[in-house]
Parts: C-alpha cells; structure tokens; sequence
C-alpha cells in the first residue's frame, strides 16, 4: 500500500502514520515537502511539520519540445493494431524532435488521446460501453509506457502523455490518465483526470467521483500533484480539466512552473489558446498548449476539421511560438526556468497571493452542482447511461 501510495508524486515519500499525507510545496531553493502531517480541519491546514528534499534546477533554461501528432482511431473491438501504429508512430517522433532543430530536448509531450483516440459518439449503437472502454484502456507503467521509456533514457529528456487506463486496484473502473516518464525511463507522475463535464464525450472515473476513496489511499497532495524536477516543476491538465481556472490555480499553489494542457480537439477557433496565455499570465507559469494535427479514422468529421493549434507560452502569456497548419510536427523553445523564479522572488509571488476568506463561501459545498463520490456508488454502462446518472445527481438543472 505504501507504494502506491508514493507514486502519485515524484519526490514525496509520506510516512504510513501520516493521516493525510506529503503537501508540496515548491519555493525558490527548489525545494518540496516530502514528510509532513496536516491536521486538516474545515478552516484548512493548522500545522505542518515538513522536512525538505532540495531539488536543484540542473541548468538555466529548459528546452521544451511539445509535439503535434497525427492519431489514428482505434477499434473498441479491437485496439491493439491502433495502439501499436500510435506508438511507433510517437516514437518516431519523438526521434525528430530531438534531432531537429539541433540542440538538446528537455521535455517532449504529446496531444490528448495520442495513444488510442476516442470515441465522439454519446448516443446510440456506436458509443463505447464501459467494456469497450477497459478493452481499449492501457496500464501504467505497462508496454507502451516501457517503450517511450527507452526513448527518454536514450535522449535524456521527460516525455509527457495522457491515455485511457485501467488499474487492477480500481476494479471495473477506467481513467483519464496523464504520465510523465524520467530520464530514467520510469514513470515519476500520474495525475488522473480530476473533473469533467458530464455534457461531454467523456465519462471516465474522475478524482472527484471517487474521491473519499482516493484521498483515503493517496493523501489530497495527490488530487493536484506536481512533478518536482530538475528541469522544473512540471504540471499537467487534459481537455475540460484545464478550463476550470481553480485546475491552474492549484497547480500554482503547489509550485508549478511549467503547464502542460493536453487536447483532443481546438473547440472554437482561438478559445484553448486564450486560455492558456490567461492562466500562464496570471499564475506566473511557462504552458504547452498540446493538439493532434489529424485524427485519422474518425468517421464523424474529416481529418483536419479540428481548428487546432500547438503553442508555448511564456510566464506573461505572449505567445513564444506556435504551430496552426493541421501537419505533423514539433515546437522547440527554451524556457527561462531561473528567471521567471528571480523574478518571482522580487514581486513575492513564489506563490500566489490570495485572500481565500473572501472566495471560501463561494466555494462552499453548496455550490457544487454535482456531489462528489458519484462513482462509488454506481458505475454507468456508457454515456448515455453517465448523463442520465448525472443529471439524476445534479442539484440544479
């Protein structure tokens, strides 16, 4: 239980006694609590006793390399082909990122789904089951994650993702998963997918529906964790997660420096991009913007119907570059990790700075339309099954 306790985040190893479990908390001498025991009463953390495991920045600058891939649609019948071509493809890919331009790589990361594709149908014969769903879920760590593992010990770099998963621990349940693999080719984060929007093509066990439960085995420092590295403190969103501004804002209390928002699709025109440049603006935080440049074998629309985009931005929200055209291909930019934490250190923002009295009634229970653990009571069949169950759960229409 231990273990897996410590996988959801990289650097913190919570004693058993701990009833909560490690907050991190990154400051200027790259540093993240790794023992602690919060006594979490209902006005919020009383005290905390913390011992410090210093993780130094290994340079100034890191280079990021967020990648725009094609993705092929995999068969919920029968996905392992799909996978497979997905895989090689994003393999190859990654060789390309990192010989062009010349230069070492740091972090690569690819658009959401990039391993399997998804299902768009939320009606109907055509949508997946939930055994569909399993079939076409991967493990993590497992093959897929073991091969891009030996890309990222071959190149010395971190490579991020997000997939469809399956846990033997959650029986019958399957996730929105996003990893980050080391340079030492082992998976050193994984976040699930803390909330969706019910009115969406996704119906995967989030954070939020099995919550008591997760926070029983992994501690709150899981529900949000932060990658503690020595080419930043990375954090990761997929799709509707990241359109929560409070997904950004935790990230940013928990130390993060560098967002990475995985996509399946652009939405409207500019709106994922918009986003983005407000919430790295206002965080104080490098982003990668990740889209898939075509999904191929989608028979609801064309291959390049999506309007996406790939892009960097910087900690004030300019736009540092960015990739439009609906081909395959990759971005590479350094990321001035140092200076943006000098120049946190002369505003005093090495967190933010919030007067959380004047939101804590807002966020009060009462205005959660829907009730957390939804999934530790039921488990829907498919989606229009999840919708259904959701509505029925809904406090207001």
């Amino acid at each position: 239980m231990e273990s897996k306790r410590n996988f959801y985040s990289v650097v913190r190893e919570a004693p058993a006694s701990s009833p909560i479990g490690a907050v991190a908390i990154a400051d200027l001498r790259r540093s993240a609590v790794t023992e602690s025991v919060v006594k979490d009463l209902p006005q919020g953390p009383t005290s905390v006793t913390q011992m410090k495991k210093v993780v130094p920045l290994g340079k100034n600058e890191t280079t990021g390399a967020p990648i725009q891939s094609n993705i092929e649609q995999a068969s919920a019948k029968n996905p392992e082909l799909a996978v497979k071509r997905n895989l090689e493809n994003a393999l190859r890919l990654i060789d390309c990122a990192s010989r062009w331009p010349p230069g070492v790589k740091d972090l690569v990361s690819f658009p959401e789904f990039f391993l399997t594709g998804y299902s768009e149908y939320t009606s109907g014969p055509l949508q997946w089951s939930r055994e569909d769903y399993l079939r076409v879920a991967r493990e993590i760590p497992g093959e897929e994650t073991d091969r891009l593992g030996e890309k990222a010990k071959q190149y010395n770099l971190y490579i991020a993702g997000t997939v469809h998963t399956k846990e033997a621990e959650w029986p019958n349940h399957y996730f929105h998963t996003q990893f980050i693999i080391g340079p030492n080719g082992k998976v050193i984060h994984k976040h699930w997918k803390a909330h969706i929007n019910p009115n969406a093509t996704e119906w995967a066990t989030t954070v939020h529906d099995v919550l008591d439960e997760f926070v029983k085995r992994y501690w709150w420092d899981a529900v949000w964790p932060v990658a503690v590295t020595d080419i930043g403190n990375l954090a990761t969103l997929t799709g509707s997660e990241g359109h929560s501004p409070e997904s950004w804002r935790a990230y940013a209390f928990k130390g993060a420096e560098i967002y990475d928002w995985m996509m399946s699709s652009g939405w409207t025109q500019g709106h994922s991009q918009f986003i983005l440049q407000a919430m790295c603006s206002v965080n104080r935080c490098y982003g990668f913007l990740n889209q898939p440049a075509r999904i191929l074998n989608n028979v609801n629309h064309s291959e390049s119907c999506y309007h996406n985009a790939t892009l960097i931005a910087d900690y004030s929200g300019r736009i540092l570059q960015e990739r439009r055209e609906p081909s395959e291909g990759s971005l590479s930019e350094p990321l001035h990790i140092q200076d943006l934490l000098t120049r946190k250190q002369k505003m005093g923002l090495q967190i933010p700075s919030l007067r959380s009295t004047l939101y804590s009634h807002i966020y009060s229970e009462k205005y959660e339309k829907y009730p957390a653990n939804q999934y530790s009571e039921y488990l829907p069949k498919d989606h229009t099954d999840a919708f259904r169950y959701a509505q029925s759960k809904a406090r207001w229409s």
